[in-house]
């Protein structure tokens, strides 16, 4: 049985436990915050069912994940405060977020593995989303499970320097400035006995730190069904107005390190 741990509202582990699920081996999807049956019925009595921000909670149903699914609401809505103290760029306050943001992460991660350990102590993998395993990872390996990270940007140490160098490579085995946040998001993921990336060049990041090819694994994302319904039909070879200007689509959050990979950086 495996145990998936999908921090707060990443689509992808959600998906993995669906699929784990379907063949018979999920024990349990632990998540932040979740849409259950009472928390739908509750929103549907006060009005706010129709609410944008909560429309967003919504979606993160799964049908196929009824009765798997272990929610944890407060340590999502401690991060949700450090997330929405992000507006304030002129406030000298990003040290203090980053704080807020990595307090809920160890609240996420001790709730887990309380969790494991009173109710899922017999599973064989422990599959997490980086920097939300915290002390959970620690009582699933001392339970025997193998500790399956999952990380979905470059190496913590190349995430700085890419950004700062306009997306070129350091020296082998050195890195740039790493902030409080990411300092407890690497060391979550040094945990893990195995870390599954999401592309070749986020395993050559891990390579380049050092990293044994062995333990790190790239599996490519497929497309979420409902951001491919939401895109507008344009046929093959259509004119539009803007094809002289170079178009990115990005899907989740939209900062500095999108702008520079190992391949481009735009200015």
């Amino acid at each position: 049985m495996i145990i998936v741990s999908n921090g707060f509202s990443h689509f992808h582990l959600k998906a993995a436990a669906a699929e784990v699920q379907r063949n018979g081996n999920l024990a349990t999807l632990l998540a932040g915050a979740y849409p259950t049956e009472g928390l739908k019925s509750f929103l549907q009595k006060i009005g706010l069912a129709s609410h944008p921000k909560i429309l967003r909670l919504l979606s993160r149903e799964e049908p196929d994940l009824v009765g798997k699914v272990n929610p944890a609401f407060l340590p999502e809505a401690l991060a949700q405060l450090g997330i929405f103290l992000r507006r304030f760029e002129n406030l000298p306050i990003k040290s203090f977020n980053d704080w807020i943001i990595r307090l809920s992460f160890k609240w996420y991660g001790n709730w887990a593995a309380r969790q494991i350990a009173r109710k899922y102590s017999s599973a064989k993998v422990y599959h997490y989303r980086a920097g939300y395993g915290g002390r959970s990872v620690q009582v699933a390996k001392e339970l025997g499970m193998v500790a399956l990270c999952d990380h979905s940007i470059i190496h913590p140490d190349l995430l700085d320097y890419f950004v700062e160098h306009q997306g070129q490579w350091p020296e082998p085995g050195h890195s740039g400035s790493i902030d409080l946040l990411w300092r407890y998001i690497k060391s979550d993921i040094e945990q893990a006995d195995h870390v599954v990336v999401n592309s070749d060049f986020v395993k050559e990041s891990f390579l380049h730190m050092g990293w044994d090819k062995n333990i790190v694994h790239a599996l490519y994302w497929g497309i979420d069904d409902s951001f491919i319904q939401s895109l507008p039909e344009i046929g093959f070879g259509q004119e539009n107005d803007i094809n002289e200007v170079s178009t990115f689509v990005f899907a989740g959050y939209f900062g500095a390190s999108k702008l520079c990979s190992g391949f481009y950086c735009l200015r």
